[in-house]
Formats: structure tokens, C-alpha cells, sequence
């Protein structure tokens, strides 16, 4: 429904007027929709910057499940325990042992790229099980085998994101 309004006559005719929105009530709906525009904006860069980061941790920790099992799986069949040797200065960051059914001596060491290595025997291939490594550790008692790994990242934002996990190998050989 329109409103009009109507004005004097001037010169016998009516002037007509139709109402509409004032300059000010115009101003404060685009300040009101521009504020909640850019609300939307933030919360939407934050979720996104999250995602991100996320992703970013997600491979980090792929990064060092994949080496522990790796190891794990490894050291949990080597022989006889007289043959595991743990060393490193600081903090027990090698470890070498026997490989079943051959006498050939397998390490794993963290070098100084922050990379975990293992070291196979005389002729054979280094290989990099994973990056970004902060520390490394072995401790062995009994026939228990403690591994530790520290992992840091930064992301895009310049975040630094880190990641530890531990797990205890039985040695199934003695």
C-alpha cells in the first residue's frame, strides 16, 4: 500500500509525494549491514585459519605414527636382547639390534636434520621414516623397549605445533 502525500495545489494542479527512506535511516542500514558483514568475514577467516592449522598437525602426526609403528613393528622382532644396543649423547637417541634371519645390524637415529633415519646394514640404503623430529628416545629395561618421539612444525601463521608419543615394544625374541 502506498502512501502519498499531498502538497498545496500550485497552479491548479496537486503535487504528489511518495515517501521513502531518509538519507540517515539509509546510512545506519549500511553501517548495520556492513558491521555484519565483516563479523562474518572474521568468524569465517578463523574457521578457516583452524582448518589449517589442523591440517598442518594432522600431517605432523601421520608423520610420526608412521615412523612408530615403522619402528615398533621392527624392533618388536629383533633377536635376542643381548643384541640391542641404545646409545647417544644426549638422551639415548640411537638404537641398533639384529634383523631375524640374518646377521645384519639395523639402526634408527635421529640425524641432524631432525629427520629419523634408519640405517641399514653395509651396502644398503638410509631411509628417512619422518621429518620435523625435536627429539628421539630409547630406554630399555628388561625386555621392554621405551620409545619416545617429540615433534614440532610451524605452520603458515608462524604457530608452532608440537606433537609427543610414546609406546612400550616387547621384544616377542628372546
Amino acid at each position: 500500500m502506498k502512501k502519498e502525500i499531498f502538497f498545496q495545489k500550485r497552479e491548479g494542479k496537486e503535487l504528489k509525494r511518495k515517501l521513502g527512506f531518509t538519507l540517515i535511516e539509509v546510512l545506519i542500514s549500511v553501517a548495520i549491514t556492513s558491521m555484519a558483514v565483516v563479523f562474518i568475514f572474521t568468524l569465517f577467516n578463523r574457521g578457516n585459519a583452524l582448518f589449517q592449522q589442523e591440517i598442518v598437525l594432522l600431517d605432523l602426526q601421520q608423520n610420526v605414527r608412521l615412523a612408530m609403528d615403522g619402528m615398533s613393528r621392527e624392533i618388536r622382532q629383533a633377536t635376542p636382547l643381548v643384541n640391542v644396543s641404545i646409545t647417544g649423547i644426549p638422551g639415548n637417541n640411537m638404537i641398533q639390534f639384529n634383523v631375524i634371519g640374518a646377521n645384519q645390524k639395523v639402526a634408527y637415529f635421529l640425524n641432524g636434520s631432525n629427520q629419523i633415519i634408519r640405517q641399514n646394514p653395509p651396502g644398503g640404503a638410509d631411509k628417512i621414516l619422518a621429518h620435523f623430529i625435536g627429539n628421539l628416545t630409547f630406554s630399555l629395561n628388561t625386555n621392554v623397549i621405551t620409545l619416545g618421539i617429540n615433534a614440532t612444525k610451524t605452520d603458515n601463521k608462524g604457530r608452532v605445533l608440537i606433537f609427543s608419543l610414546n609406546q612400550k615394544v616387547r621384544l616377542r625374541n628372546e
